[in-house]
């Protein structure tokens, strides 16, 4: 197993005409269930923000990117089940991917809430509240 960082995941839906996208199509091509490659929480939240950040992905471009990375037989995602859990809520709820994730993990952890200052995220994402 190898671990991927996000420039490495971005270049597998960002066609940029760079050396490394072809590096990327390479390695993805070469793997498999009994050759996989890791993706963190971390480098998939730092993707999402970088698709819709830098590269404009709409939400549900972004989310296709996301389930894309999911079906792919050759990448395991850390928590895989939160990770799909937040897929579907953002679906159902239109709430970011991201903090579907930090309250998700918050409410693993025992929080009774998580604190933002985003009001859609208090309002679409159910242990999330208003700091006031």
């Amino acid at each position: 197993m190898i671990g991927l960082d996000t420039n490495v995941l971005a270049r597998l839906f960002v066609d940029d005409g760079s050396p490394e996208r072809e590096l990327v199509i390479g390695f993805f091509a070469e793997r498999d269930e009994d050759d996989i490659a890791f993706v963190s929480i971390v480098a998939l939240v730092e993707f999402v923000w970088l698709l819709t950040s830098r590269y404009a992905f709409s939400h549900e471009r972004m989310l296709d990117a996301l389930s894309a990375l999911l079906k792919n037989a050759g990448i395991v995602i850390e928590r895989e089940d939160l990770v799909l859990e937040a897929v579907e809520r953002s679906i159902a709820n239109g709430a970011g991917v991201a903090d579907q994730l930090v309250a998700a993990l918050g409410r693993e952890a025992g929080c009774a809430a998580t604190l933002t200052f985003d009001r859609k995220a208090a309002k679409r994402i159910p242990g999330m509240e208003l700091l006031k």
